[in-house]
């Protein structure tokens, strides 16, 4: 093998080793907006779940309150209804009558703010439910980076079909279009740092040159 070919070769396998190194970087970057996908899913279904569980325990509170008609006794304590402790503790039946009154009185009002709550509660879950845009929005921009990375695989096969080798420095012209149509896929904050945690800073593209 003659110094030529053996340059050639090495240069070769430079420019393989930046693709791969590069197709790696991408599974990365990938990995991570998905793993965030996955972690709002999650953290959604966890909100309406817990938003379902106030509702039924408020509910539930408000029906036992509005259930019981509560005598405070001559110990200061309170018991339950039930028909002899309303006789024991009010003979007088027109006192009995303006005390279960009172009682339902009470109790039916806050049984009332039943719909506050459960309407607190329905509206956090619409809220929660309401991040399919943002879900639609980030599995948008990753299939937007993997058409960047078809594209320039493509660009490398024509190169290399045309019986053309293709060095490192071809390779790393590649890499920075494909970053730069990425970068410009990402448009929310978050996401382009996740970019920028596992491209670096490129010059050009997510810093000045």
């Amino acid at each position: 093998m003659t110094a030529a070919q053996s340059l050639e070769q090495e240069n070769q396998q430079k420019a393989a080793t930046e693709l791969l190194g590069f197709m790696s970087d991408f599974s990365r970057l990938v990995d991570c907006h998905v793993g965030t996908v996955r972690k709002i899913l999650l953290d959604t279904v966890d909100a309406t779940m817990a938003s379902v569980m106030d509702i039924n325990a408020a509910t539930d509170f408000k029906l036992k309150k509005a259930e019981e008609i509560l005598i405070k006794g001559e110990n200061s304590t309170y018991v339950s209804k039930s028909a002899k402790e309303i006789d024991k503790n009010f003979a007088d039946p027109t006192a009995k009558v303006r005390h279960v009154s009172e009682s339902l009185s009470a109790h039916m009002a806050g049984l009332s703010t039943l719909d506050e709550s459960v309407r607190a509660c329905l509206f956090s879950i619409m809220g929660g439910l309401g991040v399919d845009d943002v879900v639609r929005q980030r599995l948008e921009h990753v299939s937007t980076a993997m058409i960047a990375l078809q594209d320039g695989v493509k660009g490398i096969m024509h190169f290399n079909a045309n019986g053309a080798t293709f060095s490192e420095k071809d390779i790393q012209a590649i890499r920075t279009e494909m970053l730069s149509k990425m970068y410009k896929a990402f448009t929310m904050e978050d996401e382009k740092k996740v970019f920028s945690s596992v491209f670096g800073a490129v010059p050009g593209i997510n810093q000045k040159s």
